[in-house]
Protein backbone atom coordinates (compact mmCIF):
# COMPACT_ATOMS: atom_id res chain seq x y z
CA UNK A 1 0.00 0.00 0.00
CA UNK A 2 2.99 2.51 1.13
CA UNK A 3 4.56 1.85 -2.33
CA UNK A 4 0.79 2.79 -4.26
CA UNK A 5 0.78 5.69 -2.27
CA UNK A 6 3.98 7.26 -2.53
CA UNK A 7 3.57 6.56 -6.55
CA UNK A 8 0.79 8.63 -6.77
CA UNK A 9 0.75 11.13 -4.11
CA UNK A 10 -0.95 14.23 -6.45
CA UNK A 11 -3.58 11.70 -6.38
CA UNK A 12 -4.10 11.31 -2.60
CA UNK A 13 -3.18 15.11 -1.48
CA UNK A 14 -6.77 15.26 -0.02
CA UNK A 15 -6.53 12.08 1.80
CA UNK A 16 -3.81 13.50 3.86
CA UNK A 17 -5.21 16.72 4.27
CA UNK A 18 -7.74 15.35 6.99
CA UNK A 19 -5.50 12.70 8.33
CA UNK A 20 -8.77 10.67 10.42
CA UNK A 21 -9.67 9.99 6.71
CA UNK A 22 -6.78 9.30 5.26
CA UNK A 23 -6.88 6.53 7.88
CA UNK A 24 -10.58 5.48 6.21
CA UNK A 25 -9.69 5.99 2.60
CA UNK A 26 -12.15 9.11 2.65
CA UNK A 27 -11.73 12.25 0.40
CA UNK A 28 -11.37 15.33 1.90
CA UNK A 29 -12.17 18.55 -0.61
CA UNK A 30 -10.02 20.88 1.33
CA UNK A 31 -12.63 22.91 2.51
CA UNK A 32 -12.27 25.61 5.63
CA UNK A 33 -12.65 25.55 8.37
CA UNK A 34 -13.85 22.02 7.89
CA UNK A 35 -14.46 19.81 4.98
CA UNK A 36 -17.62 18.26 3.89
CA UNK A 37 -16.63 14.62 4.63
CA UNK A 38 -15.99 15.67 8.54
CA UNK A 39 -18.89 17.69 8.49
CA UNK A 40 -21.37 14.92 7.31
CA UNK A 41 -19.62 12.77 10.56
CA UNK A 42 -19.65 14.93 12.73
CA UNK A 43 -16.33 14.81 13.46
CA UNK A 44 -13.06 17.40 14.30
CA UNK A 45 -11.07 18.16 11.04
CA UNK A 46 -7.36 18.03 12.47
CA UNK A 47 -6.02 19.27 9.29
CA UNK A 48 -3.99 22.77 9.70
CA UNK A 49 -6.64 25.48 10.81
CA UNK A 50 -4.51 27.79 9.36
CA UNK A 51 -4.05 26.92 5.70
CA UNK A 52 -6.22 29.84 3.77
CA UNK A 53 -8.56 28.26 1.66
CA UNK A 54 -8.07 27.28 -1.93
CA UNK A 55 -9.85 29.81 -4.00
CA UNK A 56 -8.07 29.30 -6.92
CA UNK A 57 -9.83 26.17 -8.07
CA UNK A 58 -7.03 24.54 -8.93
CA UNK A 59 -6.27 21.87 -6.55
CA UNK A 60 -3.79 21.91 -3.95
CA UNK A 61 -2.45 18.40 -4.62
CA UNK A 62 -1.17 19.94 -8.20
CA UNK A 63 0.12 23.54 -6.92
CA UNK A 64 1.82 23.09 -3.94
CA UNK A 65 2.18 19.54 -3.11
CA UNK A 66 5.45 17.42 -2.50
CA UNK A 67 6.49 14.47 -1.26
CA UNK A 68 7.96 15.99 1.79
CA UNK A 69 5.01 18.60 2.24
CA UNK A 70 2.68 15.63 2.18
CA UNK A 71 5.40 13.57 4.94
CA UNK A 72 5.03 16.29 6.96
CA UNK A 73 0.99 16.49 7.26
CA UNK A 74 1.16 13.55 8.98
CA UNK A 75 4.65 13.52 10.58
CA UNK A 76 6.15 10.65 9.47
CA UNK A 77 7.71 9.10 6.82
CA UNK A 78 5.24 7.27 4.51
CA UNK A 79 7.16 6.89 1.66
CA UNK A 80 10.36 4.90 3.39
CA UNK A 81 7.55 4.07 6.36
CA UNK A 82 10.55 1.41 7.98
CA UNK A 83 13.43 3.32 7.78
CA UNK A 84 14.09 6.64 10.25
CA UNK A 85 15.01 9.77 9.26
CA UNK A 86 17.42 9.75 11.92
CA UNK A 87 20.83 7.89 11.85
CA UNK A 88 19.99 4.17 12.44
CA UNK A 89 21.06 2.12 15.37
CA UNK A 90 22.50 -1.46 15.24
CA UNK A 91 23.76 -3.31 18.04
CA UNK A 92 27.39 -4.55 17.38
CA UNK A 93 27.79 -8.10 19.18
CA UNK A 94 31.28 -7.50 19.42
CA UNK A 95 31.84 -10.68 21.26
CA UNK A 96 30.43 -12.64 18.77
CA UNK A 97 33.07 -10.95 16.66
CA UNK A 98 35.81 -11.50 18.41
CA UNK A 99 35.09 -14.94 18.11
CA UNK A 100 34.66 -15.33 14.59
CA UNK A 101 37.96 -12.91 14.32
CA UNK A 102 39.82 -15.90 17.01
CA UNK A 103 38.99 -18.44 14.23
CA UNK A 104 40.13 -17.12 11.04
CA UNK A 105 43.03 -15.72 12.70
CA UNK A 106 44.10 -18.26 15.23
CA UNK A 107 41.93 -21.67 15.30
CA UNK A 108 42.33 -22.31 11.17
CA UNK A 109 46.36 -23.01 11.75
CA UNK A 110 45.33 -25.38 14.54
CA UNK A 111 43.18 -27.59 12.39
CA UNK A 112 44.13 -31.47 11.16
CA UNK A 113 42.30 -30.79 7.87
CA UNK A 114 41.67 -28.31 5.40
CA UNK A 115 44.80 -25.56 3.97
CA UNK A 116 44.17 -22.45 4.00
CA UNK A 117 42.78 -21.46 1.78
CA UNK A 118 39.74 -23.71 1.80
CA UNK A 119 38.88 -22.16 5.24
CA UNK A 120 38.78 -18.74 3.99
CA UNK A 121 36.54 -20.27 1.70
CA UNK A 122 34.34 -22.35 4.33
CA UNK A 123 34.51 -18.91 6.41
CA UNK A 124 32.64 -17.31 3.63
CA UNK A 125 29.85 -20.49 2.82
CA UNK A 126 29.28 -20.42 6.41
CA UNK A 127 27.53 -16.49 6.08
CA UNK A 128 25.22 -18.46 4.23
CA UNK A 129 24.54 -21.63 5.76
CA UNK A 130 23.55 -21.06 10.21
CA UNK A 131 24.63 -24.45 11.28
CA UNK A 132 28.33 -24.21 9.49
CA UNK A 133 28.60 -21.15 10.72
CA UNK A 134 27.63 -21.92 14.71
CA UNK A 135 30.16 -24.73 14.31
CA UNK A 136 32.85 -22.96 13.19
CA UNK A 137 31.91 -20.41 16.62
CA UNK A 138 31.52 -22.85 18.61
CA UNK A 139 35.05 -23.93 17.76
CA UNK A 140 36.30 -20.81 18.56
CA UNK A 141 34.89 -21.12 21.57
CA UNK A 142 36.12 -24.38 22.30
CA UNK A 143 39.30 -22.92 21.44
CA UNK A 144 38.95 -19.66 23.90
CA UNK A 145 37.84 -21.82 26.39
CA UNK A 146 41.09 -23.74 26.35
CA UNK A 147 43.48 -20.81 26.06
CA UNK A 148 41.10 -18.63 28.97
CA UNK A 149 39.68 -21.42 30.92
CA UNK A 150 39.23 -18.38 33.64
CA UNK A 151 36.50 -17.09 31.65
CA UNK A 152 33.46 -18.51 31.64
CA UNK A 153 32.00 -17.02 28.87
CA UNK A 154 33.67 -18.94 26.17
CA UNK A 155 32.36 -22.15 27.74
CA UNK A 156 28.87 -21.01 27.74
CA UNK A 157 29.26 -19.82 24.03
CA UNK A 158 30.77 -22.92 23.00
CA UNK A 159 27.98 -24.85 23.96
CA UNK A 160 25.28 -22.63 23.49
CA UNK A 161 26.23 -22.66 19.43
CA UNK A 162 27.30 -26.45 19.34
CA UNK A 163 24.01 -27.04 20.33
CA UNK A 164 22.54 -24.43 17.53
CA UNK A 165 25.00 -26.47 15.66
CA UNK A 166 23.89 -29.86 15.61
CA UNK A 167 20.37 -28.71 15.69
CA UNK A 168 20.66 -27.47 11.97
CA UNK A 169 23.08 -30.17 11.13
CA UNK A 170 20.30 -32.57 11.05
CA UNK A 171 18.08 -30.63 9.72
CA UNK A 172 20.24 -30.04 6.82
CA UNK A 173 20.62 -34.18 7.30
CA UNK A 174 17.31 -34.52 7.15
CA UNK A 175 16.87 -33.12 3.50
CA UNK A 176 18.76 -33.47 0.27
CA UNK A 177 22.28 -33.34 0.14
CA UNK A 178 22.91 -31.20 -2.94
CA UNK A 179 25.28 -28.75 -4.99
CA UNK A 180 24.51 -26.01 -2.85
CA UNK A 181 25.52 -27.93 0.29
CA UNK A 182 27.11 -30.35 0.32
CA UNK A 183 30.44 -28.47 0.76
CA UNK A 184 28.38 -26.80 4.38
CA UNK A 185 27.84 -30.12 5.04
CA UNK A 186 31.14 -31.95 4.89
CA UNK A 187 32.74 -28.57 6.28
CA UNK A 188 30.71 -28.89 9.45
CA UNK A 189 31.39 -32.63 9.58
CA UNK A 190 34.95 -31.52 10.01
CA UNK A 191 34.34 -28.97 12.64
CA UNK A 192 31.85 -31.12 14.61
CA UNK A 193 34.52 -33.64 14.95
CA UNK A 194 37.16 -31.35 15.95
CA UNK A 195 34.85 -30.26 18.69
CA UNK A 196 33.98 -33.96 19.90
CA UNK A 197 37.51 -34.72 20.97
CA UNK A 198 37.50 -31.07 23.41
CA UNK A 199 34.50 -32.32 24.95
CA UNK A 200 34.93 -34.72 28.25
CA UNK A 201 32.57 -35.31 31.22
CA UNK A 202 35.06 -35.21 34.01
CA UNK A 203 32.35 -36.27 36.06
CA UNK A 204 32.57 -39.94 34.55
CA UNK A 205 36.36 -40.73 36.07
CA UNK A 206 34.20 -41.81 38.67
CA UNK A 207 32.35 -44.86 37.02
CA UNK A 208 34.50 -48.32 36.02
CA UNK A 209 31.22 -49.53 34.74
CA UNK A 210 30.07 -47.58 31.97
CA UNK A 211 33.45 -47.16 29.33
CA UNK A 212 32.17 -46.57 26.50
CA UNK A 213 30.45 -43.28 27.87
CA UNK A 214 33.30 -40.89 28.40
CA UNK A 215 36.90 -41.89 26.35
CA UNK A 216 35.44 -44.07 23.73
CA UNK A 217 32.34 -42.07 22.61
CA UNK A 218 34.48 -40.36 19.83
CA UNK A 219 34.82 -43.53 17.26
CA UNK A 220 31.14 -44.00 16.69
CA UNK A 221 30.53 -40.26 16.65
CA UNK A 222 33.90 -40.18 13.86
CA UNK A 223 32.29 -43.20 12.05
CA UNK A 224 29.13 -41.63 11.54
CA UNK A 225 30.44 -38.42 10.51
CA UNK A 226 32.87 -40.22 7.90
CA UNK A 227 29.26 -42.16 6.71
CA UNK A 228 27.99 -38.42 6.03
CA UNK A 229 31.03 -37.51 4.61
CA UNK A 230 31.12 -40.23 2.24
CA UNK A 231 27.35 -39.67 1.51
CA UNK A 232 28.55 -36.07 -0.15
CA UNK A 233 31.63 -37.66 -1.36
CA UNK A 234 29.78 -39.86 -3.64
CA UNK A 235 26.79 -37.70 -4.41
CA UNK A 236 27.91 -34.55 -5.33
CA UNK A 237 31.24 -32.89 -6.56
CA UNK A 238 32.42 -30.00 -4.09
CA UNK A 239 35.55 -28.39 -3.10
CA UNK A 240 35.89 -30.07 -0.02
CA UNK A 241 35.49 -32.90 -1.86
CA UNK A 242 38.19 -32.48 -4.51
CA UNK A 243 40.69 -31.14 -1.85
CA UNK A 244 40.38 -34.14 0.31
CA UNK A 245 40.36 -36.29 -2.72
CA UNK A 246 43.55 -34.41 -4.00
CA UNK A 247 45.14 -35.13 -0.55
CA UNK A 248 44.70 -38.32 -0.11
CA UNK A 249 46.54 -39.03 -3.72
CA UNK A 250 49.62 -36.94 -3.40
CA UNK A 251 50.01 -37.18 0.24
CA UNK A 252 49.48 -40.12 2.19
CA UNK A 253 50.58 -39.91 5.60
CA UNK A 254 51.08 -43.34 6.26
CA UNK A 255 53.06 -43.68 2.87
CA UNK A 256 55.32 -40.74 4.46
CA UNK A 257 55.94 -42.51 7.33
CA UNK A 258 57.05 -45.76 6.01
CA UNK A 259 59.24 -44.34 3.92
CA UNK A 260 61.57 -42.26 6.26
CA UNK A 261 61.19 -45.25 9.68
CA UNK A 262 60.98 -48.05 7.33
CA UNK A 263 64.33 -48.94 6.53
CA UNK A 264 65.24 -48.09 9.77
CA UNK A 265 64.64 -51.28 11.45
CA UNK A 266 62.19 -49.23 14.19
CA UNK A 267 58.70 -50.84 12.77
CA UNK A 268 60.04 -54.24 12.81
CA UNK A 269 61.35 -53.28 16.25
CA UNK A 270 57.68 -52.31 17.44
CA UNK A 271 56.15 -55.38 15.88
CA UNK A 272 57.70 -57.51 18.20
CA UNK A 273 57.20 -55.63 21.47
CA UNK A 274 53.18 -55.53 20.17
CA UNK A 275 53.27 -59.36 20.16
CA UNK A 276 55.23 -59.63 23.49
CA UNK A 277 52.40 -57.19 25.25
CA UNK A 278 49.72 -59.91 23.50
CA UNK A 279 51.01 -62.97 24.61
CA UNK A 280 51.34 -61.61 28.29
CA UNK A 281 47.56 -60.64 28.04
CA UNK A 282 46.43 -63.74 26.38
CA UNK A 283 48.94 -66.57 27.00
CA UNK A 284 47.37 -69.52 26.21
CA UNK A 285 46.93 -68.58 22.59
CA UNK A 286 51.11 -69.16 21.65
CA UNK A 287 49.65 -70.03 18.11
CA UNK A 288 47.94 -66.66 17.31
CA UNK A 289 45.08 -68.75 16.16
CA UNK A 290 42.31 -66.60 18.39
CA UNK A 291 40.40 -63.45 16.33
CA UNK A 292 41.39 -61.17 18.78
CA UNK A 293 45.38 -61.39 17.66
CA UNK A 294 44.29 -60.99 14.62
CA UNK A 295 42.17 -57.75 15.27
CA UNK A 296 44.66 -56.28 17.85
CA UNK A 297 47.98 -56.80 15.64
CA UNK A 298 45.45 -54.90 12.47
CA UNK A 299 45.00 -51.95 14.99
CA UNK A 300 48.64 -52.12 15.98
CA UNK A 301 50.10 -51.95 12.64
CA UNK A 302 48.11 -48.69 11.96
CA UNK A 303 49.80 -46.73 14.61
CA UNK A 304 52.94 -48.64 14.28
CA UNK A 305 54.16 -46.17 11.31
CA UNK A 306 53.20 -42.77 13.22
CA UNK A 307 55.73 -44.53 16.65
CA UNK A 308 58.30 -45.28 14.38
CA UNK A 309 58.47 -41.55 12.87
CA UNK A 310 58.24 -40.22 16.65
CA UNK A 311 60.72 -42.44 17.62
CA UNK A 312 63.09 -40.96 15.16
CA UNK A 313 62.21 -37.13 16.06
CA UNK A 314 63.32 -38.09 19.79
CA UNK A 315 66.70 -39.51 18.56
CA UNK A 316 67.46 -36.50 16.93
CA UNK A 317 66.16 -36.44 13.34
CA UNK A 318 64.52 -33.63 12.10
CA UNK A 319 61.05 -34.48 11.58
CA UNK A 320 59.63 -30.65 10.98
CA UNK A 321 58.15 -31.90 7.59
CA UNK A 322 56.17 -34.74 8.73
CA UNK A 323 54.21 -32.99 11.80
CA UNK A 324 51.11 -32.00 9.19
CA UNK A 325 51.07 -35.33 8.78
CA UNK A 326 51.09 -36.72 11.92
CA UNK A 327 48.36 -34.30 12.71
CA UNK A 328 46.00 -35.36 10.47
CA UNK A 329 47.20 -39.06 10.96
CA UNK A 330 46.44 -38.91 14.31
CA UNK A 331 43.40 -37.23 14.10
CA UNK A 332 41.92 -39.72 11.55
CA UNK A 333 42.46 -42.52 13.45
CA UNK A 334 39.22 -43.03 15.57
CA UNK A 335 37.62 -42.68 11.99
CA UNK A 336 39.14 -45.80 10.73
CA UNK A 337 38.72 -47.93 13.81
CA UNK A 338 37.70 -51.09 13.06
CA UNK A 339 34.03 -52.62 14.48
CA UNK A 340 35.42 -54.94 15.91
CA UNK A 341 38.06 -53.06 18.14
CA UNK A 342 35.40 -50.86 18.68
CA UNK A 343 32.97 -54.09 20.23
CA UNK A 344 36.57 -55.25 22.39
CA UNK A 345 36.56 -52.13 24.08
CA UNK A 346 32.45 -51.99 24.70
CA UNK A 347 33.63 -55.22 26.53
CA UNK A 348 36.18 -53.50 28.01
CA UNK A 349 38.43 -56.53 27.02
CA UNK A 350 42.06 -55.73 28.01
CA UNK A 351 43.41 -55.38 24.53
CA UNK A 352 41.04 -52.94 23.62
CA UNK A 353 42.33 -51.08 26.36
CA UNK A 354 45.81 -51.53 26.07
CA UNK A 355 45.67 -49.99 21.94
CA UNK A 356 43.37 -47.15 23.36
CA UNK A 357 46.55 -46.36 25.88
CA UNK A 358 48.66 -46.67 23.21
CA UNK A 359 46.94 -44.81 20.57
CA UNK A 360 46.39 -41.59 23.26
CA UNK A 361 50.07 -42.19 24.41
CA UNK A 362 51.29 -41.24 21.21
CA UNK A 363 49.40 -38.54 20.87
CA UNK A 364 50.47 -37.35 24.32
CA UNK A 365 54.22 -37.87 22.84
CA UNK A 366 53.77 -36.35 19.91
CA UNK A 367 53.78 -33.35 21.68
CA UNK A 368 52.78 -30.48 19.42
CA UNK A 369 51.18 -27.70 20.28
CA UNK A 370 48.71 -26.70 17.87
CA UNK A 371 46.94 -30.31 18.76
CA UNK A 372 45.11 -28.38 21.83
CA UNK A 373 41.70 -30.10 20.53
CA UNK A 374 43.17 -33.49 21.99
CA UNK A 375 44.79 -32.79 25.70
CA UNK A 376 41.17 -32.46 27.17
CA UNK A 377 40.43 -36.03 26.03
CA UNK A 378 43.87 -37.58 25.65
CA UNK A 379 45.13 -36.68 29.57
CA UNK A 380 41.39 -38.38 30.30
CA UNK A 381 41.63 -41.76 29.06
CA UNK A 382 45.37 -42.06 30.11
CA UNK A 383 44.16 -41.47 33.27
CA UNK A 384 41.50 -43.52 32.85
CA UNK A 385 43.12 -46.72 31.33
CA UNK A 386 46.23 -45.89 33.90
CA UNK A 387 43.67 -46.44 36.56
CA UNK A 388 41.96 -49.81 35.32
CA UNK A 389 45.36 -51.01 34.56
CA UNK A 390 46.51 -50.59 38.08
CA UNK A 391 43.65 -52.14 39.69
CA UNK A 392 43.74 -55.11 37.30
CA UNK A 393 47.58 -55.25 37.70
CA UNK A 394 48.05 -55.52 33.70
CA UNK A 395 51.46 -55.71 32.14
CA UNK A 396 52.33 -52.99 29.83
CA UNK A 397 55.11 -53.45 27.88
CA UNK A 398 56.81 -49.77 27.32
CA UNK A 399 57.24 -49.62 23.37
CA UNK A 400 59.02 -46.17 23.49
CA UNK A 401 62.27 -47.12 24.92
CA UNK A 402 64.86 -48.48 22.68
Amino acid sequence: MFIEIASSYSNVAGELSASSFFLTFHQCDEKLPQCTACSRRSVPCIRSANKPENTTGISSSASDSTPETLISTLGFDILTPSISTSPPKFDVDVFTLQIFHHFERFTVPTLALGSTDLWQFTITLALSHRYLLHALLSLAAAHLNFLHPEDHRYEEAELHWQSAALSGFREALDGEITVENNDAIFACSVLLYHHSWTRVDENDLGITIEWPSGPSDVIPLAKSLRNVVLETIIRRRGTWREAMLADVRTNSARSTFITRAGPTGIMEELRKKFEEQYFLIVPEDSECKSSRFGTFMAECERIIPVIAVLKLRDRGDDMTSCEQNIVKYLFSWPVTVSDRLLEMIKQRDPLGLLLMHYFFDTMRRANIDRMWWSRKRMDFILRRVSRDFNNSRLPVVDIYSD
